[in-house]
């Protein structure tokens, strides 16, 4: 049985016993964030053309953005020596462990322009129409039936969903990604164990930092449970010790831990990413040759997917907005299966609805943002950089140039200053942002290597009479909110 140690564990961790299906997508989540902050990626370029592709029959993506599948596979096809057999199980001798299925799936709402973005979840037990087949199934069977192309005719068929883009993972690539961002450290509230993943805590009460390894144990568990003297399940041997069911709702509850490990992964990601802009690269090294994304997945969507995640506020990680499709028991199988609840339309009218590719006009005007330039680019390029966004109606000035080059260009700002620094960013757009308490009176432009000239926006005001796109109020699913956690 695998443990979570009380210290950091090493990438080495091992665990076997995999049972059931993965929840892989969400290390998906954590590579676009990390690459839509790590801004310096004009290396991926290659990557990106060697992703192995999926040929599929998708909708064209509307003006204003796009939405991606995302599913993670427990294919083991990977293993080739002992090493990862030991960690995820042998297809070669293993019938259990054979072929790929799926678990949870996501759909990435993404509208960079808008700058709206947020993660939808299907739990794996949501009764649906399965074209080509009969009655109703559980919205997992259809990977399991016809592979991605069924995922995308099920969710057209039974929601109106249209989907333009596919991404999907493995085992391997969820601990990478882990393993590359760093441990993540998560709250348990006793001894916990999960007897169908192996999962295993020895120690009480507190924060636990997991590895890839060990955070793959713990976003895949769904009948966690944690020692409890007056706990129902009892061991069938000494000292007999009494255990109570953490995850009453299984698949459901599995989901809010998950989307609470990826707000923290995302958060940990974004801190690194503005202190080593090359990691977005390294992780693109590490993980693209295990994703899988649709044969039209272009480097123009990165682009898009960049734009939407950078404005993302580094302070805050619940920004990255995560939904559960509201769902209740279905009465024909109520202790199994779940059938969406009446509330679910105005979830799911959200993944419908789209703007336009019209850039989102800035909440605060130019001429109230006061922005000091620095040129750290080696070229004296500050006080003209200065004297442009002044001719735009900022109230600009060029200080000293900086001793040594950076990089990325950087819009530090300070408390309250986020939409001063997103109204300038419209005009860099190869900066990045980054909260600095000592940018007090003005918001600072530090000019790197990276940058080459302003982008005029093309629409930076309101027009009187514009239509304005609807976007359905966000209504409370049955998921309950993201339970405390003190750890950092």
């Amino acid at each position: 049985m695998a443990t979570i140690p009380e210290q950091p564990v090493s990438a080495a961790t091992r665990w076997s016993g995999f049972v059931g299906r993965s929840v892989i997508s969400l290390a998906v989540v954590s590579a676009l964030v990390v690459t839509g902050v790590a801004v310096v990626n004009r290396g991926i370029d290659d990557r990106v053309a060697k992703i192995s592709r999926v040929k599929l029959t998708l909708a064209d993506a509307p003006p204003g953005g796009a939405n991606y599948l995302i599913i993670g596979s427990d294919t083991r096809a990977f293993v080739d020596n002992s090493n990862l057999a030991s960690q995820f199980g042998d297809p070669s001798s293993d019938p259990s462990v054979e072929g790929q299925r799926s678990d949870t799936l996501m759909v990435a709402h993404v509208e960079p322009s808008a700058q709206r973005t947020f993660v939808v979840s299907f739990p794996r037990d949501l009764m649906v129409d399965v074209p080509g087949t009969a009655g109703k199934s559980q919205i997992n069977s259809a990977y399991a039936a016809g592979g991605p192309q069924l995922v995308v005719d099920t969710l057209k068929a039974n929601f109106d969903i249209d989907i333009s883009h596919y991404l999907e993972v493995d085992f391997q690539s969820f601990q990478k990604i882990v393993d590359a961002i760093g441990n993540v450290q998560v709250y348990l509230p006793g001894r916990t164990r999960d007897l169908e993943t192996g999962l295993s805590t020895p120690y009480g009460a507190g924060c636990y930092p997991l590895d890839g390894g060990a955070a793959l144990a713990y976003v895949r568990a769904r009948h966690l449970q944690v020692s409890d003297p007056n706990g129902d399940i009892v061991d069938d041997f000494p000292p007999y010790e009494h255990w109570r069911l953490l995850d009453i709702r299984s698949d459901l509850d599995r989901i809010v831990r998950q989307q609470l490990f990826i707000r923290k992964l995302a958060g940990l990601a974004i801190q690194k990413a503005l202190g080593d802009p090359f990691l977005a690269v390294n992780l693109a090294d590490d993980v693209l040759q295990y994703v899988k994304a649709d044969q039209s997945l272009s480097r123009s969507d990165v682009n898009a997917l960049i734009r939407a995640f950078k404005t993302v506020n580094v302070n805050d990680p619940n920004s990255i907005r995560f939904q559960t499709i509201p769902v209740e028991p279905d009465p024909s199988n109520p202790n199994v299966t779940l059938v969406p609840a009446a509330d679910a339309e105005n979830v799911i009218a959200q993944l419908r609805t789209f703007g336009n590719a019209t850039p989102k006009s800035p909440t605060v005007a130019p001429s109230a943002v006061k922005v000091k330039v620095t040129d750290a680019t080696g070229t004296n390029v500050g006080s003209s950089a200065a004297a442009a966004l002044a001719a735009n109606g900022f109230r600009a000035t060029a200080t000293a140039a900086a001793r040594s080059t950076v990089p990325v260009t950087e819009i530090r700002y300070g408390s309250g200053q986020e939409e001063e620094a997103k109204a300038l960013l419209a005009f860099v757009t190869d900066a990045k942002l980054v909260p600095d308490p000592s940018a007090k009176d003005a918001v600072h432009l530090v000019l790197g290597t990276s940058f080459q000239a302003l982008t005029v926006p093309s629409t930076t005001t309101t027009i009187p009479g514009t239509p304005t796109t609807t976007v359905p109020p966000t209504t409370t699913t049955t998921v309950p909110p993201t339970p405390s956690d003190p750890c950092p």
